[in-house]
């Protein structure tokens, strides 16, 4: 079933597991997300939700893939 209100972020064979995403979200910036495990994580989003906090989760991630790709390369 299609949902167009979660936002699936797929981890499998990324430097990061869906669960530590989570908790570098979390703790790093304040993005709680709706679950995560090994392979994945998911965002829950709704109409209420600012275009502020959508630039803040895509900065977020964009922030966290290169920080990764950066140790990956030390």
């Amino acid at each position: 079933m299609l949902d167009p209100g979660k936002i699936v972020i797929v981890t499998k064979n990324a430097a990061l597991r869906g669960t530590m995403l989570a908790d570098v979200l979390r703790a790093e910036y304040k993005i709680e997300l709706e679950t995560a495990c090994d392979d994945y994580a998911v965002a829950m989003t709704s109409i209420c939700d600012s275009e502020e906090g959508f630039t803040r989760l895509a900065s977020a991630l964009a922030a966290i893939d290169r920080d990764a790709a950066q140790r990956m390369q030390d």
